[in-house]
């Protein structure tokens, strides 16, 4: 398990980062921490309307797939699987998460309230694309992630080293993205699953 980092509150976003979450929100003031961050994803995913579990599960197979004990889902992003898995509680049995490179994926298993990483290592990009036209680098999302111009999904990856997620970032032709360490993708899920209004449990 990758070791904790400190309070989501107190992990700044690079300015740049800021000012493109600032840019597709109403928020009066620039986004400046992780935690403001995850109040600009949740209007843009909601709408402003109440958020079901069952809204994030995609009818064909994504990078991204959780295993419960009696079925399996594909959704959007690895932050999306974290969240449901989180949700989900003794429900919930793995998330593999392939990244949008050619790495091996990241495995995340739930074993009688412990979270077992595979690698133990692994690292999370956030971030956003909020330009007409979205990176080239980026597969096309489906709509549910890719709200008008601005895309999240494509941003919001599971890498298995911080090498990984360099080699990928620095290919991207547009988009901002900052890089998280296991632990705080996991407490970053762990905060939208308390935040979030779902209108079903697992």
């Amino acid at each position: 398990m990758p070791s904790p980092q400190t309070n989501l509150s107190e992990i700044e976003l690079p300015a740049e980062l800021g000012a493109a979450f600032a840019s597709v929100s109403n928020r009066q003031e620039q986004p400046k921490t992780v935690l403001d961050a995850l109040d600009v994803i949740e209007s843009l995913v909601s709408g402003g309307d109440q958020l079901s579990v069952e809204q994030f599960y995609q009818p064909m197979e994504t990078r991204h797939k959780i295993t419960f004990a009696n079925s399996s889902e594909y959704v959007p992003c690895v932050l999306d699987a974290l969240i449901i898995a989180k949700c989900a509680g003794e429900n919930v049995e793995s998330i593999n998460s392939q990244p949008p490179t050619e790495s091996s994926p990241v495995e995340i298993r739930y074993r009688d309230g412990d979270v077992v990483t595979d690698p133990d290592d692994f690292v999370m990009s956030l971030g956003l694309s909020a330009t007409d036209g979205g990176d080239s680098t980026i597969e096309s999302q489906n709509e549910f992630c890719s709200m008008g111009e601005v895309d999240l999904c494509g941003y919001i990856n599971a890498f298995s080293s911080k090498e990984e997620y360099t080699h990928w970032q620095v290919a991207l032709t547009n988009g901002v993205v900052m890089m998280l360490n296991g632990q705080t993708a996991i407490n970053l899920a762990a905060a939208a699953a308390s935040r979030w209004q779902f209108d079903s449990s697992l």
